[in-house]
């Protein structure tokens, strides 16, 4: 793996959350735009990079949201 995918697995790393998802910073809640882009940049550098994403702990929280007016549970939300 390139420098830049070792690097990017380090800074993700402790943002993932066991409940699923990344936070936008540590110790924060996971956020649906958050874990987009991580896992949007982990698909770009590819090789063992994208192994890291816990999919099964994502899997559930994501389905539970209604991504038309919440990016994550209990706030963001707005009115369609």
């Amino acid at each position: 793996m390139l420098i830049v995918g070792i690097r990017l697995v380090e800074t993700l790393a402790p943002l993932q959350n066991t409940s699923g998802g990344f936070a936008g910073g540590h110790g924060q809640y996971s956020h649906l735009a958050t874990s987009y882009a991580a896992v949007l940049c982990l698909a770009m550098v590819g090789g063992d990079a994208i192994r890291m994403i816990d999919r099964m702990a994502m899997y559930g929280p994501s389905m539970a949201l209604d991504p038309s007016t919440h990016l994550d549970p209990g706030g963001d939300g707005w009115e369609a």
